[in-house]
């Protein structure tokens, strides 16, 4: 069908773990245990609209505008045990559940006036989207409590908008607005500035969950993130990232990574420092890469133990 674009998915994973964790998740038992669990999806697009326009602005000279419905399924069995599953990444913590996402999306493409310097690229997309969930998803723990948006299967509407007018500057921003409780829920805001191997961006992120039925908490968040890389010469750049939350008024955050790369050769020393109530901690680590060959020396281990701490 030339108008409607349909990708199918379907598969399943096995995993063995030589080990696992109580249900509190603080100490191993020295039990193996195993998980499977099957997965599929359908995501269909169209029929899409557009319309081109001609006018120049900046380097453009022909915009074309696209809307185009999407709906995306999504379904994974339930994991059996998942508390006492160990958590090392994203890999670990699945949980099951079956739900349907249908957005309508709005692309605006631009051609540059001159034919020579490239071809038609996306410059801005708006997004409106919602899930509905045909069951529950699966939690964690049987006794966790659930957000009312999922109680009621139907998640919030969802706005994105992502501007990038060229490879040097981007934006996005997103909202989700409850309709069971009618107001905004979540928020966020990102810029980006990237030029050659140099960049620096910029996070907002803000949440204002519906609170849980018998709770006085708002569980109101207000974080701020910011990040910067830059060359320092031909052989050292220094990385650095910087996590502040607005509602505890707490720089959570900071690590620093600074690189020296040889002729065969290239040496990392990376410092963190966490500062999340009661203690916080400064860790640091220093590897060493060789050419063609790979990781020769990685050490870490905790500041505060070399030099002393509060």
């Amino acid at each position: 069908v030339p108008w409607l674009s349909v990708t199918a998915r379907g598969g399943g994973r096995y995993t063995a773990y030589t080990n696992s964790t109580d249900e509190a998740r603080l100490a191993f038992t020295d039990d193996s245990l195993s998980r499977a669990y099957g997965e599929a999806g359908l995501a269909l697009v169209g029929p899409s609209f557009s319309r081109i326009y001609e006018g120049e602005l900046g380097r453009f000279g022909r915009f074309k505008h696209v809307t185009e419905p999407r709906v995306d399924y999504e379904y994974v069995s339930d994991v059996d045990d998942p508390l006492r599953i160990p958590v090392f990444d994203e890999v670990d913590t699945a949980l099951g559940r079956n739900q349907v996402r249908y957005a309508i999306v709005n692309r605006l493409l631009a051609r540059p006036a001159e034919a020579k310097t490239g071809g038609a690229t996306e410059i801005a997309s708006f997004e409106i989207a919602q899930t509905h969930a045909f069951r529950l998803p699966q939690l964690a723990s049987q006794t966790a409590t659930s957000f009312e948006n999922f109680a009621a299967k139907t998640g919030p509407i969802e706005g994105a908008l992502r501007l990038t007018p060229g490879a040097l500057f981007s934006l996005d921003g997103r909202v989700a607005y409850d309709t069971h409780v009618e107001r905004i829920t979540a928020t966020s805001f990102a810029a980006s500035v990237n030029w050659k191997t140099n960049y620096v961006n910029a996070t907002w992120f803000g949440s204002r969950p519906a609170p849980v039925a018998g709770s006085t908490s708002s569980a109101r968040t207000d974080q701020i993130r910011v990040a910067a890389g830059v060359d320092i010469g031909k052989s050292f750049r220094i990385d650095t990232q910087l996590n502040y939350d607005a509602q505890q008024n707490r720089l959570l955050e900071d690590r620093s990574l600074l690189t020296f790369n040889g002729s065969c050769y290239s040496l990392f020393l990376e410092v963190r420092q966490l500062r999340l109530p009661p203690d916080t901690r400064r860790d640091y680590r220093f590897v060493v890469n060789l050419k063609d060959v790979g990781q020769l020396l990685d050490v870490n281990g905790s500041l505060d133990r070399l030099f002393g701490g509060q």
